[in-house]
């Protein structure tokens, strides 16, 4: 079996669900107790899952590059909700954080980068940057 690090693209922990999330290249999250256990979870996301982070509900964000669309889901793997980014100016995201006002800070892999702030319904509210040619 594949350590799931060995292909990790995101990589972030969560204090209070004494956990670490990795995300892998097929389209999966795992999920690593850090209590002594190691116990692992792993479920399915959409395509090309790359930055994670953990929002203020504890819930795990994952921005999904090749599905052009943000995801969350409790720690035990659960789906909260969607966010489907509506605007060129979001494409290929390759971050996001959610904000206390439950906007999004998202940023993009292109040349030269975009940073954006994207509500709920996956529209743009502030951008930052130059929209650039995306990287492969």
């Amino acid at each position: 079996m594949t350590n799931p690090l060995d292909t990790s693209f995101g990589l972030v922990a969560c204090p209070n669900n004494n956990c670490l999330y990795a995300s892998d290249w097929n389209n999966n999250i795992h999920r690593v107790e850090l209590s002594g256990s190691n116990a692992v979870k792993k479920w399915s996301v959409a395509r090309g899952p790359r930055g994670l982070s953990v929002n203020v509900a504890h819930n795990l964000v994952v921005a999904c590059c090749e599905a052009n669309k943000l995801q969350e889901y409790t720690t035990h793997g659960s789906y909260v909700r969607e966010i489907r980014l509506q605007s060129c100016e979001t494409c290929r995201p390759w971050h996001a954080i959610q904000l206390s006002t439950g906007d999004y800070v998202v940023c993009q892999i292109t040349s030269p980068g975009v940073v954006s702030v994207v509500g709920v319904d996956g529209q743009v509210i502030h951008s930052y940057g130059h929209r650039g040619v995306a990287i492969n």
